[in-house]
């Protein structure tokens, strides 16, 4: 997994929290044109977590964005960091 930096978190953490619906859209698109899951994991540990519901949803969201958007390479692995256990 590619190393997520705090400024990365920090971030990711305030669009999803309160940004648009444009700014997630937007953050989606860029992550699905990163190389490997690094973030990936990050939110999907998130919406498996006891976080805040909102921050959950939103973060599924994105992950369901590039998938949906993705080669079957890309939205298999987003679906496995989704559904493996913690």
């Amino acid at each position: 997994m590619a190393a997520v930096t705090d400024a990365q978190l920090q971030a990711i953490g305030r669009v999803l929290r309160f940004g648009a619906a444009a700014s997630r859209a937007a953050l989606a698109d860029e992550l699905a044109r990163q190389e490997g899951p690094g973030l990936w994991e990050v939110l999907a540990d998130t919406v498996r977590s006891d976080d805040d519901w909102q921050l959950r949803a939103r973060s599924l969201e994105l992950l369901g964005r590039v998938a949906g958007g993705a080669d079957r390479a890309t939205a298999e692995a987003v679906l496995t960091a989704i559904t493996r256990s913690s």
